[in-house]
């Protein structure tokens, strides 16, 4: 929520698996690396987007929310071998 509202965000990432071991051993396979993905990205959006203010989200601040999201995520995705390479805002 922000300022109490609800707010939808949908989200793209793009990433690479650059440890293919740790890949296998801690996800296996793809659909399970993308459930994995998809709840730290999910987590770290509502880290850092519970602090912006809406203008902040739509126009201002966009771009660094996206980085600290993606840098995050990243924090998390290392365990899984993968690093991620893009990750978008795409409708809120």
């Amino acid at each position: 929520t922000l300022n109490g509202l609800p707010i939808m965000v949908d989200t793209f990432a793009r990433y690479r698996i650059i440890e293919p071991l740790r890949f296998f051993q801690a996800a296996n396979n793809v659909n399970l690396a993308n459930q994995r993905l998809v709840s730290f990205t999910n987590s770290a959006m509502r880290n850092i987007l519970a602090g912006a203010t809406f203008n902040s989200i739509i126009r201002t601040e966009r771009d660094v929310l996206m980085n600290r999201i993606q840098a995050e995520v990243n924090r998390s995705a290392a365990a899984l071998g993968i690093e991620i390479v893009d990750l978008r805002l795409t409708r809120v």
